[in-house]
């Protein structure tokens, strides 16, 4: 209960991290159900969730889906969440930018910029720019891994988060689950 209780905590450092690079258009989550489709990664089973709002993603069984003010997506368990935030194209061009035009690359200088982040996104599974950091909230420490998508009408956010002493476990599940996602 603890681990879960932080992790709920551990969402406003994401917010850091998620905050919209350009107009903050988060979706509403919606009532959509996890599909039932498992696939086998290693010994971990991946289930796959349609989040209803164009992203598919495998993660372990039992993630909880719950809605989050602020974030279009938001699924955890007792030891790790994910959190997902669509910017779709029309948000950019509120802006003055245009989003179907925009490469992923410049998507991802466009969130390192808006969030003041000291590292470059790196290329992960599947050509996915992606970016890991720690954060301390209320005395205990944070690893996220946040990816970055490009579907044909959003771009997305999506962070995974853990208890900091848990982050040679989850790293590679976090890397499976980015390799995973898929944006319509």
């Amino acid at each position: 209960m603890k681990k879960k209780l932080c992790l709920t905590l551990a969402i406003i450092c994401l917010f850091t991290l998620a905050l919209s690079a350009c107009s903050g258009g988060a979706a509403s989550a919606g009532d959509a159900e996890p599909a039932a489709s498992a696939a086998e990664s290693g010994s971990e089973e991946l289930v796959s969730y349609d989040t209803g709002l164009g992203l598919t993603i495998k993660m372990k069984a039992g993630m909880e889906r719950d809605e989050v003010e602020g974030l279009s997506v938001f699924y955890s368990a007792d030891d790790c969440m994910m959190s997902g935030i669509r910017e779709t194209f029309e948000d950019f061009s509120a802006v003055g930018l245009d989003g179907a035009a925009t490469t992923l690359e410049e998507y991802a200088e466009l969130v390192k910029q808006a969030n003041a982040l000291e590292n470059d996104f790196e290329t992960g599974p599947g050509g996915k720019p992606f970016i890991t950091y720690t954060r301390n909230i209320n005395g205990d420490d944070f690893f996220y891994y946040t990816m970055l998508l490009k579907g044909s009408d959003a771009f997305w956010t999506i962070s995974f988060a853990s208890l900091d002493s848990e982050q040679g476990e989850f790293l590679p599940q976090f890397e499976a689950w980015s390799a995973s996602a898929e944006a319509a």
